[in-house]
């Protein structure tokens, strides 16, 4: 089955491929120091180089991860709070971004150890805290999968999504 790119973010639902079984993904991610960017719409993290996802047999480097304050995509219209997209490219230039919706509830230990060293609007910062991240990432739920773009300049095609 050929899936036709979309424009994203979108919203999740019954039409969305949620897969359980069909291509696998795969993390092996290393521990990365905290190295944020606020460039004014999102702040960053630059990750150190290492980690990886096999989604579907292609290997994918992870190379930074930023946060939305209101989630981007929609799940059966509704939105959530918070959203990570960790952002991937494979040795050809295609890219892959895991996408992470969060609810509000009891804290997250790992979000509350960028929360008070988050930059200014045009800063940088450093620290020399290495987290783990792929303490976001449980797979066991499934995820949802789509072929569409990226939400921002210059809105790339072609981008494999998948939202946990």
């Amino acid at each position: 089955m050929k899936l036709e790119p979309m424009q994203s973010p979108i919203d999740l639902n019954a039409t969305t491929v949620k897969l359980k079984g069909h291509a696998r993904l795969e993390l092996d991610y290393r521990p990365t120091t905290i190295k944020l960017e606020n460039n004014g719409w999102a702040v960053f993290n630059h990750c150190s180089e290492g980690s990886y996802a096999w989604f579907d047999g292609t290997k994918y480097q992870l190379s930074q991860f930023h946060f939305h304050a209101q989630s981007e995509h929609t799940l059966n219209g509704k939105r959530f709070p918070f959203e990570v997209h960790f952002v991937h490219q494979n040795e050809t230039g295609s890219l892959l971004v895991i996408g992470v919706l969060f609810e509000i509830g009891q804290p997250n230990p790992l979000l509350s150890k960028f929360w008070n060293i988050l930059p200014k609007k045009g800063e940088w910062q450093l620290s020399p805290k290495q987290v783990n991240i792929d303490t976001f990432l449980d797979l066991s739920a499934g995820y949802f999968t789509y072929l569409g773009s990226l939400t921002t300049p210059p809105y790339t095609e072609g981008v494999r999504w998948v939202i946990l």
